[in-house]
C-alpha cells in the first residue's frame, strides 16, 4: 500500500515539473514582449543629451574661498594635522565635500599637493615646540609624534628640506641664524 502511494506521489510531482518547465518558455515570452524598450532600440536612444543634462555643477570662486577658509581653519585652529591617519578622505568628509574638489583646490589655490600641505603644518609645529624652552624635556622623536609624523625617518628628512637642517640642531639653537638672515 505504501509503495503504491509513493508512485502516485512521484507521477505527481513529475507531471507538475513537466508543467512548470511547459509554461515557463510561454512566460518568458510574455514579459519579453511588454518589455519591448529593453530589447529593441529607438532612433530617439540615439540622441545625445543636451548640454545642460551633461553639464557638470560647477563651484563658484566663492564656494572655492569658503572651502578654503574653513580647511586653514581646521589645520590651524583644530590642529588635525597632528592626527597621524589624517587623509585627504577623512578631510573631504569633514569639510562635507569630495575628493576631487579638495584636492583640485588645494593644488590650485595652494600649490601644494595634500601631503605636502599637511606635513608642512606638522613642521612648523615642530619647529616651534622644538624651541620653546617649555619642552625642552620632551624627546625629538616625541615631538614628531606630537604633531602627527608616524616614522622619524620622514619627519627628519622633510624637516631638514623646510629648514635646511635637523631638528636636533634646530634644538640647540639653529633657528636663531634664520633669524639674523
Amino acid at each position: 500500500c505504501l509503495a503504491i502511494r509513493d508512485f502516485f506521489v512521484m507521477k505527481e510531482i513529475k507531471l507538475l515539473v513537466g508543467l512548470l518547465l511547459a509554461t515557463l518558455p510561454i512566460t518568458v515570452c510574455i514579459f519579453s514582449m511588454r518589455q519591448q524598450e529593453l530589447y529593441f532600440r529607438t532612433e530617439e536612444d540615439d540622441l545625445t543629451p543636451s548640454e545642460e543634462e551633461t553639464a557638470i555643477p560647477t563651484r563658484t570662486s566663492k564656494n572655492r574661498e569658503n572651502l578654503k577658509k574653513q580647511l586653514l581653519i581646521l589645520l590651524e585652529k583644530d590642529e588635525v594635522f597632528r592626527d597621524p591617519n589624517l587623509s585627504i578622505e577623512t578631510m573631504y568628509k569633514m569639510l562635507n565635500t569630495n575628493r576631487t574638489y579638495l584636492s583640485n583646490m588645494i593644488n590650485q589655490e595652494l600649490g601644494l599637493s595634500f601631503y605636502q600641505l599637511v606635513n608642512s603644518y606638522r613642521i612648523k609645529k615642530a619647529a616651534e615646540l622644538l624651541q620653546s624652552e617649555e619642552n625642552c624635556t620632551i624627546t625629538i622623536k616625541d615631538i614628531a609624534t606630537i604633531v602627527g609624523f608616524k616614522s622619524m625617518s620622514t619627519f627628519n628628512a622633510m624637516f631638514k628640506d623646510e629648514y635646511n637642517m635637523l631638528p636636533l640642531a634646530w634644538r640647540k639653537g639653529g633657528y636663531k641664524h634664520l633669524a639674523q638672515e
